[in-house]
C-alpha cells in the first residue's frame, strides 16, 4: 500500500477550508462516519478547534459530511469579511 501524506490542520485562516476539507475528503474516503468525524476534528487547530468545541456541546453532530459543512459555513463567512476589510483598507 502506498504511504499516505501528511495530513495538515486546519486553523481557520481564512481561504483554505474549501482545500483543507476536499484534502480530508480523500483521506477520509471509506472511513466509517464516526472514525471520519474523529479523525477530521482531530486535524483542528486554533480558532478551528475553539468553534469546533463549542459547536460539538450545542450540536448533534455524528458525521464528516455535516461538520465539513458546518466548517465550511463558518469559516467561508471569515473569508468574505476578511476580503470586505481588504478592499476597505484599501
Amino acid at each position: 500500500m502506498p504511504k499516505l501524506n501528511k495530513q495538515s490542520a486546519f486553523s481557520g485562516r481564512p481561504g483554505t477550508i474549501d482545500t483543507w476539507a476536499s484534502h480530508k475528503d480523500t483521506y477520509l474516503s471509506g472511513a466509517a462516519p464516526s472514525d471520519a468525524l474523529l479523525v477530521a476534528t482531530s486535524y483542528l487547530q486554533g480558532e478551528a478547534f475553539s468553534w469546533w468545541q463549542t459547536y460539538a456541546e450545542t450540536t448533534q453532530v455524528n458525521d464528516w459530511p455535516s461538520i465539513r459543512e458546518a466548517l465550511k459555513t463558518r469559516f467561508r463567512l471569515l473569508n468574505k469579511v476578511h476580503a470586505a476589510r481588504d478592499l476597505l483598507h484599501k
